[in-house]
């Protein structure tokens, strides 16, 4: 996706809190999940898996709050995407594709990562039952 500038760019994924909007969500009749704290090994095993149905690469959106937005084209695999958390690991950081049929986003202080897509997408990024993601996720602390 082509944005004229960066203020187009978060307004159109971000919300007032700089997450991915609800906006954004309802309009592509999406679902999302957060997950506590960075990418996994296996989290990226299964991530990469999924992009790997949309096509061989995706798009890598870095960047810091009201900074200036870069973008690179990555190879996908699990490697690769764990090199792309660690690479910007002090910094927002977004993976979608051209036609943006899914996005993973990373808070900028590695509190929590989302992934965002249809449910099925969303599901299989979690590789497990809703429920299980709950238990997992939710009564981490």
């Amino acid at each position: 996706m082509h944005f004229e500038n960066k203020e187009a760019f978060f307004a159109y994924f971000l919300d007032d809190n700089w997450t991915i909007s609800k906006k954004l969500l309802n309009d592509k009749n999406w679902q999302a999940i957060p997950v506590p704290n960075m990418l996994t090994l296996i989290e990226s095993e299964w991530l990469a898996k999924n992009i790997s149905l949309f096509g061989h690469e995706y798009l890598e959106y870095s960047f810091e709050h009201n900074g200036e937005v870069e973008m690179k084209i990555v190879m996908n695999s699990p490697n690769n995407l764990m090199c792309s958390e660690f690479d910007n690991s002090y910094k927002y950081m977004m993976i979608t594709n051209e036609n943006l049929d899914f996005v993973y986003f990373k808070n900028q202080n590695n509190l929590y990562h989302l992934f965002c897509g249809t449910p099925d997408f969303v599901l299989n990024c979690i590789n497990c039952s809703l429920n299980m993601a709950r238990k997992i996720f939710f009564l981490y602390v």
